[in-house]
């Protein structure tokens, strides 16, 4: 993403540590919370942010890449981190040598990847650690039925792994009432079953907070611990990202003046006062918030709720701050993400979901931390 030293982005670190304790109480007895920090902790800083949870407690981390883990290793010499896109469609065991050399451990999402495996540790004269990700329904990852059955026949010549955990991934637990849960963890639990000795990691953010059937041993939140509310059965998680930019200039419109690429808006009074800010989808905040018939996104200026009209262009958006005129002058800031709209409230006026707008807008820089 483009930095723009004018916008101001700021990360409650103690807010991440929050969201984690929070997720941690509702917990079964029995059951740890991992911590997923891909995508760079979903744009909020997978360094800083692994720092403030293993604080907190957390002693397990999921990245989704190779890349992604050798940068964390990079970090956090000694720490557990594991690779939700294992061999990442590698067809031989060489990148199996990366993984030892590194200490890092693979999600094996395919049989033809447990053979890599074995085959990487065998060559190493050791014994290597791994997770084993069956797919129970939402068919993305995962080893299918027939595979895990050819896995249970063939389980006694992996003798070089050691299994941390069987792992699966929930398609809709943000919608409780969704029968594929249900059906996902009957598959889980029935494939476990014949896996006795093997630790359970199911639950993602929203499934923790599904039921404590889903929890299992190690459960796996991301987007609950950077604010984002994806359930309706989740506490109020704290937000965890705020951002500002300044006003670049401020015109006075006539009516049926035209604004923006494709004239796709237009002055409905002569009174309409207009602000520029430097912000656009080159620095992550959507085209899909331009000004449109069933809606707008907004801002906040001085407080008060802004619509942007017009089309949101590469680095420059349109906002009608008619209702702020009066206190409001340029260089004054406003905000994008903060006090007044969450990740979650603007990804609603996008017509998207929050897990966008945080890997988006939180990869402005330059960034600044609070201290915890």
């Amino acid at each position: 993403m483009t930095g723009n030293p004018a916008l101001s982005l700021s990360i409650d670190l103690k807010a991440v540590a929050a969201n984690y304790r929070i997720i941690s109480s509702h917990l079964a007895e029995g059951a740890t919370a991992a911590a997923v920090v891909k995508d760079d902790a979903y744009g909020l800083g997978m360094t800083e942010c692994s720092r403030v949870l293993h604080q907190e407690g957390c002693r397990f981390f999921f990245v989704a890449t190779l890349d992604e883990a050798l940068a964390f290793r990079n970090n956090f010499p000694d720490w557990s981190v594991a690779v939700l896109h294992g061999f990442g469609g590698a067809q031989t065991s060489a990148t199996g040598k990366v993984y030892i050399q590194n200490n890092l451990i693979p999600v094996l999402n395919t049989l033809h990847e447990v053979h890599l495996w074995q085959s990487a540790a065998a060559d190493a004269e050791s014994v290597q650690p791994a997770i084993l990700h069956l797919d129970t329904g939402m068919h993305r990852l995962g080893l299918s039925p027939e595979e895990f059955r050819q896995f249970e026949q063939q389980r006694s010549g992996f003798s070089a792994i050691r299994f941390l955990y069987v792992m699966s991934h929930l398609a809709c637990a943000d919608e409780p009432e969704h029968a594929l849960n249900e059906t996902q963890w009957q598959n889980f639990y029935h494939t476990k079953t014949q896996l006795r000795d093997l630790p359970g990691c199911f639950a993602n953010s929203a499934g923790i907070f599904y039921d404590p059937k889903f929890h299992f041993d190690l459960v796996r939140p991301g987007a609950a611990l950077y604010g984002l509310q994806v359930s309706p059965r989740q506490p109020e998680m704290q937000p965890c990202i705020f951002l500002t930019a300044p006003i670049l200039q401020i015109q006075n419109l006539k009516k049926g003046d035209a604004v923006g690429y494709g004239a796709t808006w237009h002055s409905a009074s002569d009174q309409t006062v207009l602000a520029t800010i430097p912000l656009g989808y080159a620095h992550g905040y959507l085209r899909s918030c331009s000004s449109r018939e069933n809606g707008n996104a907004f801002v906040y200026c001085h407080g008060i709720k802004c619509p942007v009209v017009g089309r949101v262009s590469m680095d420059l958006v349109t906002v009608d701050i008619t209702a702020a005129a009066e206190q409001t002058k340029c260089g004054d800031m406003v905000e994008i993400l903060g006090r007044h709209q969450t990740a979650d409230t603007l990804a609603a006026d996008a017509g998207t979901i929050g897990y966008e707008i945080l890997t988006g807008l939180g990869k402005v820089a330059p960034r600044r931390y609070n201290e915890i």
